[in-house]
């Protein structure tokens, strides 16, 4: 026995093993604590550099969200207008035209609060203006709008004589008109305002300086352009309020300062909102008043006017003031007039660390916090892991003892693992599916329900409506339909249904030639490779005529196929695996899935080395029973007296078995066999009497009761000759010798004579095996044997071996030497050359004689009944030892282990008296009494026996009921013998017809309870 362990049972590398999630706990663990400590030392360490540099990039960030705050002013009111100067409503004729474009303009201004107004300046003085007034407080209080007005809409139109009519109305928010008043000041041309003098003549957008806006009074700025078609302007305004609101909302700290300037150092707005910038001009023709940072009333904004040279200053820096300590910046902010503004940041240091500071060491607890709270996901995590994968190792040692009942139901929120276990799972039931299919395969012995399963399996794997499988035939020229299923049609053919296919045979061995497309199913088998067909209606590589009309399929139908060849281990075909019609989910006739292919292929292996190894086994059956049949017919047709035995005792056998396997009631309701079980009787109905090969002829065929070779009554008449001759030459020498010839000499030779003539006759008779010998015969027999002659010849010469070793057992007499005319010589007595059964492994109990053969004449002759001596009887009743070591030593297979038994005990009785090992009831099974109730009746009614006449079937069911109650044969099977007339049926098969009679059967059957 080998102490060789598999590799995947010793552990790798031969050290120790530990579970994976206390593996991976102390890993990350250990990653965790190291990155920790180590975070936090180098967070103590660096803290203050970290704080310098996090507020110097604080300040970029907070620089580039100003710059983006202000863009986002900017940006919107350009856009806009470069989108409207593309609006041909805004150069209407008229007030109406106009009014037409106010709900998009409204909806403008909605998605841009930063907006003041958005208005249109026309060639011919003509200016219409939409304003939002709902949160604009200096609007609204100088238009002095309504209560509910959200949008103010200025018109300004000249007649022919060019003078204004300015109007100015209001509207809610849903654009209903809640009134309407003449505008004050009607002097305003928008000819005579710089945006449009600006924007006129130019065609990108323009953007003013700071001004006063004429209706408000504020102060802000515009964006202008040219309309597309001419004619026009259209701008936007931007008031500075909204500018320096957007700056005050941008303060990081309270004490935080922004401001935006020109490169004069001119402020354009403070975020600081008790400082007003700028100062309102007193009229609209004024120009704007702004201070710089230098005349601001702040130590601050002084100290960084000293700094700022008119120039950008790219990195952060540190402005002392008071004793405070700023971080300031000073970023160009680019617009599209043209100049850059700027923009400047400054920060206290102590608000601006303050939350750094605060952040730092809510950071060493959080990290803290964190560390403690990682170690317990990370246990709790790699816990669940590891018990997944500790459930899919389990699986995986299951599926490698190949224990694939139960599901896989291990699952994972790790999308790696639970791939891994679905995947798992499929191989698992995969595995499980075809080791069904497998085994399915490998136990099914009736070759009929092997195509079907196979066949089924395979639809089933496919989820295919029909198939058929083609078995190729012994000339290997054609395959031939042997079974055929279609769900569709409801097609059954071949297999269990009792219906043979009436489809022709497809020829492959040869091509068609010319324009002739190949059948397919020929293609496939010459190929021997799997041919896949989406649908036979559009195909036109094959000829799919008698595929359609073998399912019944309509010419336009769509349909499709699959050929897989099944090949043996030689790689021969052996048949053809088809499958038609694929459905889809949704129940579709489809195209066979090619990941469902190699699952096919797989299952046509198993099939083909199933179908194979059927097949050989068939062959190895057939093969067998053929030289069974032959020994049987050697048997039967070496001896007139068993002619045909051995082949009508497996039919009565097998009847009576089916009688007894058939019946539901009596001893024989449980009594059933199976397959095998037929098997073995017909294989030992058939062998049963195979020993007899061994028996000599001689002995079989012996008539008389000195027949040997020859029958040596022949030679016993020629020494009755010769005393016939002695005592004719006797009365010749008395005459010669000159004695009288009278008539009582005469009468001497003829009394002589004719004693001799009935002496010879008597042993003649005597040799008859219908002759009884009794005593009185045996003594006569001895009387006349007592006779002598004289022999002058030399007996010696002339033998062969084997008698002349025999006649050297006494000595060589002188010649002449008077015989006596019967004789029991040494000579004619045959030693055994050992123990006849050798070892006695089977237990045989049969009385022995004490010599192999006894040829003594007046032994033969002296034989009570019949021709066979002791001896020759024993060589006879031998043929059933021989038969059970022929059989024994044959290796019969597992299911065909008890031919011998069934075989070599039909000459057994129930009471123990019978050979060769005297068992008893309770050693014979019930096929050992059917044969011998087969074997007995077969003896009885033979009509081919030249020793006897046949017996008619009434004397042959009384002979055997006088068995039966000696205790020879089984009582219930004698009654189940009669009562299901299976003598009868077998008389009327092979009897003659004198031999059918009548027999009432009730006479003999006897009830149950008396067995």
């Amino acid at each position: 026995m080998s102490n060789t362990i598999p590799m995947s049972d010793v552990p790798a590398g031969g050290g120790r093993r530990f579970p994976l999630h206390l593996t991976l706990a102390a890993i990350f663990i250990t990653i965790f604590v190291i990155f920790g400590l180590a975070l936090i030392g180098f967070f103590f360490r660096e803290s203050r550099r970290i704080e310098v540099l996090g507020a110097s990039d604080l300040m970029d960030r907070i620089g580039e969200q100003v710059r983006s705050s202000i863009g986002e002013l900017y940006i919107p009111a350009q856009s806009l207008v470069d989108i409207t100067s593309k609006a041909p409503a805004l150069a209407g004729t008229s007030l109406e035209d106009r009014l037409e474009s106010l709900e998009a303009l409204t909806e403008a201004l909605r998605l841009n609060p930063n907006l003041s107004s958005i208005f249109v300046g026309l060639d011919d003085g003509d200016f219409f203006l939409v304003r939002s007034v709902s949160d604009r407080r200096v609007a609204a209080q100088t238009l002095d709008a309504p209560e509910g007005s959200s949008f103010a809409v200025q018109s300004i139109e000249r007649d022919e004589n060019g003078v204004p009519l300015a109007r100015l109305f209001f509207f809610d928010e849903a654009l209903a008109l809640l009134g309407s008043r003449p505008l004050e000041s009607a002097d305003f041309d928008p000819r005579e305002r710089e945006w449009y003098r600006l924007a006129i003549n130019r065609a990108d957008q323009v953007t003013t300086d700071f001004y006063v806006f004429f209706t408000t009074g504020e102060v802000g700025l515009t964006f202008a352009r040219r309309l597309a078609d001419g004619g026009g302007v259209v701008g936007a305004d931007l008031a500075l309020a909204d500018l320096s609101a957007g700056l005050v909302r941008q303060r990081l700290t309270d004490s935080t300062k922004i401001a935006v300037f020109d490169p004069l150092g001119r402020i354009i707005a403070l975020s600081t909102s008790e400082m007003k910038v700028p100062v309102r001009a007193a009229r609209s023709d004024e120009e704007v008043t702004m201070p710089r940072l230098s005349e601001l009333d702040d130590p601050v904004y002084l100290t960084l006017a000293g700094v700022f040279d008119g120039r950008e200053i790219v990195d952060p820096f540190d402005l002392e003031v008071d004793g405070r300590s700023w971080l300031a910046s000073v970023k160009a902010v680019p617009t599209r007039r043209g100049s850059d503004v700027f923009l400047a940041t400054l920060i206290p240091r102590d608000e601006l660390l303050a939350a750094v500071d605060r952040v730092r060491n809510q950071g060493l607890l959080i990290s803290l916090a964190l560390l403690v709270a990682a170690v317990g996901v990370v246990l709790w995590v790699s816990g669940n892991l590891s018990s997944a994968l500790r459930s899919l190792a389990i699986e995986a040692g299951e599926i490698r003892r190949f224990k694939l009942s139960r599901p896989i139901e291990v699952r994972s929120r790790i999308a790696e693992v639970d791939d891994l276990a679905t995947t798992m799972s499929v191989m698992k039931s995969s595995l499980q599916q075809f080791f069904e299919i497998s085994r399915a395969l490998s136990a099914e012995k009736d070759y009929r329900r092997l195509l079907e399963m196979i066949l089924r399996e395979a639809r089933k794997v496919a989820h295919a409506d029909g198939g058929a499988v083609l078995i190729m035939n012994d000339d290997d020229t054609a395959l031939e339909v042997a079974v055929l299923e279609d769900l569709e049609s409801g097609a059954h053919y071949g297999g269990t249904s009792g219906v043979k296919p009436p489809f022709p045979a497809v020829p492959v061995d040869s091509e068609p030639g010319g324009i002739m497309h190949p059948d397919a199913d020929g293609e496939t088998a010459r190929r021997r490779e799997t041919l896949i067909v989406d649908d036979l209606t559009e195909d036109r590589r094959f000829n799919t005529a008698a595929i359609r009309e073998r399912y019944g399929w309509a010419e336009a139908a769509r349909t499709s196929m699959l050929n897989v060849p099944l090949m043996d281990q030689k790689g021969e075909i052996v048949g053809l695996l088809q499958l038609v019609n694929a459905r889809s989910v949704e129940g579709d006739v489809a195209a066979f899935d090619p990941e469902v292919v190699p699952a096919i292929e797989a299952v046509a292996s198993d099939a083909a080395v199933a179908l194979d190894l059927r097949r050989m086994l068939q062959a190895q059956k057939d093969l067998l029973d053929a030289i069974i049949h032959m020994v049987a017919g050697a048997i039967d047709a070496k001896s007139p007296y068993t002619h045909g035995h051995c082949q009508r005792v497996p039919e009565i056998a097998r009847a009576l078995a089916e009688a007894a396997h058939t019946t539901t009631e009596g001893p024989f309701a449980s009594f059933s066999l199976c397959d095998d079980e037929w098997d073995e009787l017909q294989l030992a109905s058939w062998l049963h009497d195979c020993g007899k090969l061994t028996t000599p002829e001689f002995v079989v065929d012996k008539a008389t009761r000195l027949e040997t070779i020859t029958d040596r009554l022949h030679e016993i008449r020629t020494r009755f000759e010769v005393l016939w001759r002695d005592a004719e030459i006797e009365y010749l020498r008395s005459l010669a010798a000159g004695q009288p010839q009278d008539a009582h000499a005469r009468a001497r030779l003829d009394e002589r004579h004719n004693e001799i003539r009935r002496e010879f006759e008597f042993i003649a008779e005597c040799n008859s095996g219908e002759t009884e010998m009794n005593e009185a015969r045996i003594k006569k027999v001895r009387e006349i044997g007592a006779q002598t002659w004289v022999r002058h010849l030399n007996d010696r010469i002339g033998l062969s071996h084997e008698e002349l070793e025999r006649k050297r057992r006494t000595p060589d007499p002188e010649l002449p030497v008077e015989e006596r005319l019967l004789a029991d010589k040494v000579d004619h007595l045959v030693f055994r050359g050992g123990p006849p059964f050798g070892d006695n492994p089977h237990g045989f109990k049969m009385d022995v004689p004490e010599y192999l053969y006894n040829h003594g004449e007046i032994y033969n002759l002296s034989t009570p009944r019949g021709t066979l001596t002791r001896e020759e009887r024993f060589k006879i009743n031998e043929h059933i030892v021989e038969t059970i070591n022929m059989l024994s030593r044959l290796p019969f297979p597992k299911e065909l282990r008890r031919v011998p038994e069934w075989a070599g005990n039909h000459h057994e009785t129930l009471n123990g008296t019978g050979y060769p090992r005297r068992l008893t009831a309770d050693k014979l099974s019930a096929p050992a009494r059917i044969m011998a109730i087969a074997d007995i009746f077969e003896a009885l009614t033979a009509s081919d026996r030249p020793y006897k006449p046949p017996k008619k079937l009434s004397t042959a069911v009384k002979i055997m009921s006088s068995f039966r109650d000696n205790g020879h044969i089984c009582p219930d099977l004698f009654d189940l013998f009669l009562t299901s007339g299976v003598f009868r049926k077998y008389g009327e098969a092979h009897l003659r017809p004198e031999q059918i009679d009548e027999v009432d059967i009730a006479a003999f059957v006897r009830s149950s309870s008396r067995n």
